[in-house]
Parts: structure tokens; C-alpha cells; sequence
């Protein structure tokens, strides 16, 4: 009887570490900072946000790092679990279970404090100066404004460049993804000027990212359930908004940038 009850005993052990372990998720993703990144803090702002979700639902989670094509096409073949972080697709959803919207990527206009810039439709821009990236994909609003002479538009090869083109006086505004706008400008300038950029609350424009899970997974659908569950309770308890608020902040930026 005594050796049953033992079996039991580390039988129930076992269950137990078992679920405090919890299942393993491996994801693919790449290079995007602040987004992501291997040189970052907790693998940067989307890799911590996607554990503490998992870590909710009880899972841990394992983040390798690729080129773009790479990462979307081990997931697509179910060498690692899902990818992250990619917009609405219907060729992805072909082969991947999307999650709900994970973060908004707001492009924003950009501009020193001292300039006066207020903005609600492209027809008001005329007269500004603006900076934009050659293969960056605007709208095609912007890009109808620009063919019918209504903008005045400066393309150029890098964010970095409309930055110092702003400085310098030559460029009024510019547009860039809010997060990885002010990631560059912390490597560029010390805090004083990099505090002197502000953005125009109305976005120019919004896209959604998501974590996608490869339909070649096992239980795919239910992993992408609690994923979403565990999501939900980063939101309503602000823990996603605080990770945010860290990362504007360069909390998980490497200490020498």
C-alpha cells in the first residue's frame, strides 16, 4: 500500500511540474526594431508582449531569429510553431491561424515642437515640406496627392536622412512608424533633441500586427485561443500598455545604443 501510495505521489509530482512548465511555443521571427530584435532586452517589444500572453495561458516561449522570408517560411512548413509580427493577409491566412490584433503600427507625421503643423486631410499640405522613404508603402492617397502636384514631397533612402534634413531646416515633416521613428532618433541624438520631435495625434496611418500560428501545428487553433485569452487579460490589466510605454522609453534597447 505504502509503495502505491508513493507511485501516486510522484505520479502527481510529475503532472504538476508538468503544468507549471507548460507547453513549449517556438516562433519565428526577424529584425525589426524596436519590434523585435536578438540584441534587445526580452528579444525587444512584440517578443515580450507575445510571452507575457502565453505565459498567461500557461505556455513558455521560445523566439528564433531569421531573415523576413526565412521566418515566414519555416512557419509556413511547420518547422517552428507560428511567426510573428505580420499585417492582415489572405495569402498567410492560406497557411497560418491569425491571432487578434496584437499591437496597432500607427505612421505618424513627425516635426520639431517649434514648427506649427496640424493636418486632417492631404489636401490642407500643400505648402509643407515634406520627407519621405523610397519603397516605403504609403497609401495610395499619398501618392495620387503627389501625382496631381497637391504635395511637395522629397524622397529619400532613410528615415535617418529626413531626420537630419528636419535639423537642418530643409524638410518641414516627415512620416514614419511612431515606434521605430523615435528608436532612431535615440540612436542619432542625445535626449534633449530627441525630445523636441512630436507627431500629430491623427495618424496618417494604421495597420494591425498579429502572431500567426502554422495550421501545421498541433492543436493550432487552441494555441491561437489562448493566445487571445491571455491577450485580452494584458489589455484589461494595462500590463500591455506599461510594456509599451517601456519600450518608447529604450527600457529593453541594448546599453551601449
Amino acid at each position: 500500500m505504502k509503495s502505491l501510495k508513493l507511485t501516486l505521489t510522484i505520479i502527481i509530482s510529475l503532472q504538476i511540474s508538468g503544468l507549471f512548465a507548460g507547453e513549449t511555443i517556438t516562433l519565428s521571427t526577424g529584425e525589426y526594431p524596436p519590434y523585435n530584435s536578438a540584441t534587445f532586452k526580452h528579444f525587444g517589444l512584440m517578443p515580450k508582449i507575445i510571452t507575457e500572453a502565453f505565459t498567461k495561458a500557461g505556455y513558455q516561449v521560445d523566439f528564433t531569429f531569421f531573415p523576413w522570408p526565412k521566418a515566414y517560411y519555416l512557419s509556413k512548413v511547420g518547422s517552428v510553431d507560428g511567426t510573428a509580427q505580420w499585417f492582415e493577409s489572405e495569402e498567410r491566412k492560406i497557411d497560418h491561424i491569425y491571432s487578434k490584433p496584437v499591437l496597432a503600427e500607427k505612421v505618424v507625421w513627425l516635426y520639431l515642437r517649434e514648427y506649427q503643423f496640424d493636418w486632417n486631410t492631404l489636401d490642407e499640405l500643400s505648402g509643407v515640406r515634406i520627407c519621405a522613404i523610397k519603397g516605403f508603402t504609403y497609401n495610395n492617397a499619398f501618392y495620387t496627392a503627389i501625382r496631381n502636384d497637391k504635395l511637395n514631397v522629397t524622397f529619400v533612402k532613410s528615415i535617418t536622412q529626413c531626420f537630419m534634413m528636419i535639423v537642418a531646416g530643409l524638410i518641414d515633416v516627415t512620416l514614419e512608424n511612431i515606434e521605430v521613428a523615435y528608436y532612431q532618433l535615440r540612436l542619432m541624438y542625445k535626449p534633449e533633441l530627441v525630445s523636441q520631435f512630436i507627431f500629430h495625434r491623427k495618424p496618417f496611418q494604421v495597420s494591425y500586427n498579429h502572431l500567426l500560428i502554422s495550421k501545421k501545428t498541433l492543436d493550432a487553433r487552441k494555441i491561437i485561443n489562448d493566445f487571445n485569452q491571455g491577450l485580452q487579460q494584458l489589455i484589461k490589466s494595462g500590463k500591455l500598455n506599461q510594456i509599451l510605454q517601456e519600450s518608447r522609453m529604450g527600457m529593453y534597447e541594448p546599453k551601449n545604443n
